[in-house]
């Protein structure tokens, strides 16, 4: 089994988390308690899950750990629509997340469907 950080799932999960932070970096002060904190612990949690998936034993605990992965970019997708539509970003910075986004949906269900 590769290692962890050897992962192109885990690697891919970091540089959404990088992705996000830099979103959240120009929200206003005032959203630091708020949207800011939620969107960058959603996008905590993937990775978390994807780690806690690798650490499991069993096929079905590790897809358990990666569909929580999976929701948690949809809840990230549904926060990127708050900060648009509160004018945190720009329709094009919305659809850029959502392109990212789908990307690492889909190589999560792959990695899913992998699973040994």
């Amino acid at each position: 089994m590769a290692k962890l950080e050897k992962l192109e799932i885990f690697q891919d999960c970091l540089a959404f988390v990088k992705a996000v932070y830099s979103i959240t970096d120009k929200f206003p002060e005032k959203e630091k308690f708020s949207l800011t904190l939620h969107l960058n612990k959603t996008a905590i949690q993937v990775v978390s899950n994807i780690c806690e998936s690798y650490g499991r034993k069993t096929k079905k605990d590790k897809a358990r750990f990666l569909d929580i992965a999976y929701a948690s970019l949809i809840e990230a997708i549904g926060q990127l629509y708050i900060a648009k539509t509160v004018g945190y970003i720009s329709e094009r910075k919305l659809s850029d997340a959502k392109i990212f986004i789908e990307k690492y949906k889909s190589k999560i269900l792959k990695f899913k469907h992998n699973l040994k």
